[in-house]
């Protein structure tokens, strides 16, 4: 047996290391919890005997179940047993710290998946804002590429647009454009529902591609397929056109990311249209006196800074109301048409072509002098004649055109409308179907 501690020295001791307590009382409990550590750590049994099994059961209960195992009336607390009750309790707690890191791992993975979908949501929003504020196609394609990286930072990414060629054309990509898709591929032109030319499309982009999981989704406006959404990540799964390889949740942001697309394109297709029916005469398609008011006040200030010429030519149809008279005017619009298609036909980009109102038309010709301006007017004179043959009756049509220049006939837009206005119906007086220039006006008066 090990020696005994100081304090375990003092206590009266029984032969073979045996302690007796003299009574039951408590102190006998209390005496013994602060001497108990001494006591094992010098490897002492310690007996205690009571008078009944009871009182010990009561008494001693709570030192019991810290120390040592109750027998009968008695109480035997070893070290060894001590040791090794420690060391189920130190590893029950290992296991508790390991549940525990597991948990925190697992909370900590939730909270950042939790913080990562905040985060897109928020991009998203911007994203919506974005669109919004986009005036032209290429507005669109920028906010695309930009928000498609931050939605889908794993992936790579393209918008595919049809051209007038039937190829369809990766109008932006992320996260770069040479990201390795296809920047082009042609389509058999076929009469196919839009969501089966989609799919046609994306097996043709997927050709050699290896083990990606892929994701396309139709832009669909009304019945026409306007765009495809294509959307590449890493996977061994291989691809899946239905993105059963992709999270829900990325499908489901591609899905939203696609349909804000589609509605921008229509959006703008519509303020397209309606700014057009604003400025444009819905019956020929020529600019309307509204928009021509605006551009040829921009025009006359132009040449006023470049010291150059402006020239304007008001045509007027001959003998128009007596067609509508005997033809009807169903054939008054077909020549109406046809008279505005003349007119595009021999313009320049920078001329602007309007209806002026009724039959009468107005072309502005920026840096252009009279005799210039005269020989287009013969020119364009000439071809409305032959304006005859749009007519089941064969009627004869004529135009009589005056011409004004800037700043020789007018110094602001009123005086040269003004002359150009006074010169063609001097044409009508001369007999019409006859091009007259605002300067001969005092010989015609005369």
């Amino acid at each position: 047996m090990e020696a005994l501690s100081p304090a375990a020295a003092q206590l009266p001791m029984e032969g073979e290391g045996r302690l007796r307590f003299w009574n039951d009382s408590t102190a006998a409990i209390f005496l013994l919890a602060i001497l108990c550590e001494a006591l094992m750590e010098a490897g002492v049994y310690c007996i205690s005997t009571f008078t009944s099994p009871w009182k010990a059961h009561v008494i001693m209960g709570p030192l019991v179940a810290c120390f040592g195992t109750l027998l009968g009336s008695s109480i035997l607390t070893s070290q060894r047993a001590f040791r090794k009750k420690l060391e189920i309790e130190i590893a029950a707690k290992g296991e508790a710290q390991q549940r525990q890191a597991e948990v925190t791992r697992q909370l900590t993975q939730a909270l950042g998946q939790l913080e990562f979908h905040n985060s897109r949501l928020l991009s998203f929003s911007e994203f919506t804002h974005g669109l919004l504020s986009c005036i032209s196609e290429p507005d669109i394609y920028e906010c695309t590429a930009r928000f498609g990286a931050l939605l889908f930072p794993a992936s790579i990414g393209a918008l595919y647009r049809p051209d007038a060629n039937g190829f369809w054309r990766a109008a932006t990509s992320w996260p770069n454009a040479n990201n390795g898709l296809i920047t082009r591929v042609r389509l058999v032109p076929n009469q196919q529902p839009p969501n089966a030319a989609a799919k046609d499309l994306i097996s043709a982009l997927r050709q050699g591609i290896g083990n990606r999981s892929c994701l396309g989704l139709p832009l669909i406006s009304g019945n026409d397929l306007i765009g495809v959404l294509y959307i590449e990540t890493q996977s061994e799964n291989g691809c899946d056109e239905h993105a059963a390889a992709l999270s829900s949740r990325t499908a489901h942001m591609a899905k939203a990311f696609c349909e804000e697309i589609t509605l921008a394109f229509a959006s703008l297709r519509l303020r397209t249209e309606l700014s057009q029916q604003a400025i444009r005469d819905p019956l020929t398609g020529l600019y309307n006196r509204r928009y021509l008011e605006e551009a040829l006040a921009r025009e006359l200030k132009r040449a006023s800074r470049q010291g150059s010429a402006v020239s304007v030519l008001m045509v007027d149809l001959d003998h128009f109301k007596l067609l509508n008279d005997q033809f009807g005017h169903g054939c008054g619009d077909e020549v109406l048409k046809g008279l505005g298609n003349t007119i595009l036909s021999h313009c320049r980009g920078e001329d602007v072509a309007c209806r002026y109102g009724g039959e009468e038309f107005l072309l502005v010709l920026p840096n252009t002098d009279t005799e210039g301006a005269v020989a287009k007017a013969q020119h364009l004179r000439s071809h409305i004649k032959k304006l005859s043959a749009l007519t089941k009756y064969r009627c004869q049509i004529t135009a009589s055109v005056g011409v004004a220049t800037y700043p020789h006939d007018g110094m602001s837009m009123a005086t040269v409308v003004k002359s150009a206005d006074a010169a063609m119906y001097a044409a009508k007086r001369l007999g019409r179907d006859r091009v007259c220039r605002s300067s001969e006006l005092a010989l015609v008066n005369t």
